[in-house]
């Protein structure tokens, strides 16, 4: 069962992976649009995700499939992306050890630069994030997996241009509000 578990995680990064495949075409774009006012807040629109909720900007597309793909007004120039999958599983299997096992079988994976299972708003979740290169893009991605009935609901964002955070944060989060 963790067998299979591990291989369901595995297929939802690389696909999170793929989706950021897409490459800044003037890497100082992302530079410039931090460095200048922001526009006003964006309005976000609820939207249903198997059987949860997410807080996402209106202005953002949500292509559905067996993952979610969430992705900003941008794409594809801007490859940064939220993705969503479930699998049946078990939170209790989503320890430190088998996510690495996990993680090492779909790229070249060192590290977390934090991991942690803590309570959000009642309900019990693994957080971690990591950075990776792939296709030589540099990217930073940040899972949150929780108990949803039978399955674990996984949301992460690939994260390669700093002016999504804070959206991505949100959107992440969401489904515990």
């Amino acid at each position: 069962m963790k067998k299979i578990f591990v291989m369901i995680l595995a297929l939802a990064v690389i696909l999170g992976l793929a989706a950021c495949g897409g490459e800044n075409e003037d890497p100082s774009a992302a530079e410039s649009s931090l460095s200048t006012p922001s526009e006003a807040e964006p309005e976000f629109k609820t939207v249903p995700v198997f059987g949860i909720e997410l807080t996402v900007p209106s202005s953002y597309t949500v292509s559905e499939g067996e993952v979610f793909i969430i992705t900003s007004k941008d794409y594809p120039q801007k490859g940064d992306n939220v993705t969503v999958a479930y699998a049946e599983a078990d939170l209790a299997d989503f320890t430190e050890k088998n996510m690495t096992a996990a993680l090492q079988t779909a790229f070249e994976f060192e590290k977390f630069n934090n991991y942690k299972k803590e309570e959000i708003n009642g309900t019990m979740a693994v957080v971690y994030d990591f950075d990776t290169v792939t296709n030589g893009v540099s990217m930073h991605i940040k899972q949150l997996s929780f108990q949803a009935g039978e399955n674990v609901v996984t949301v992460t964002y690939c994260l390669m241009n700093e002016e999504f955070r804070s959206v991505f944060e949100e959107i992440l989060y969401s489904p515990l509000k």
